[in-house]
């Protein structure tokens, strides 16, 4: 594991969430580097929310968590607060359900609509590589 990456990986993610939670409430449009559009299509369509709750916010939890539990670990707090190995096996869970939801996301955005978001992409990609490094 390297808390390190984790860190890093976690605050991208973050930045991200929070760059969609703001983008949205402010009804701003987004500004997508590749596809002109398809952001705004994908974060405002009926799969952005999951039991009422916006996926960006969701998002924004997820990380900031992740980004707490890396300084823990970098910082050696976590071995004397908990056991090493449940906290590890609850990470791993965590964030492999995290990488499976962002990946069920992604395909959401391939075979439903047919539109892509970056941001949602990229986020995408930082939680599956969080749960890889998360060995």
């Amino acid at each position: 594991m390297n808390p390190f990456l984790i860190f890093i990986l976690s605050l991208i993610g973050f930045l991200i969430s929070i760059y969609i939670f703001r983008t949205k409430k402010s009804n701003k449009p987004f500004v997508c580097p590749i596809t002109e559009g398809g952001c705004e299509q994908v974060v405002k369509s009926k799969y952005s929310k999951i039991l009422g709750i916006p996926n960006e916010v969701i998002g924004i939890l997820f990380y900031a968590s992740i980004m707490i539990v890396s300084l823990l670990y970098l910082f050696a707090v976590i071995e004397e607060i908990f056991s090493l190995i449940t906290f590890y096996n609850a990470q791993l869970i965590i964030t492999g359900i995290s990488a499976i939801f962002s990946l069920f996301l992604l395909g959401i955005q391939i075979f439903k609509l047919k539109k892509y978001c970056e941001w949602c992409i990229a986020s995408t990609i930082a939680s599956v590589l969080i749960f890889i490094f998360s060995f």
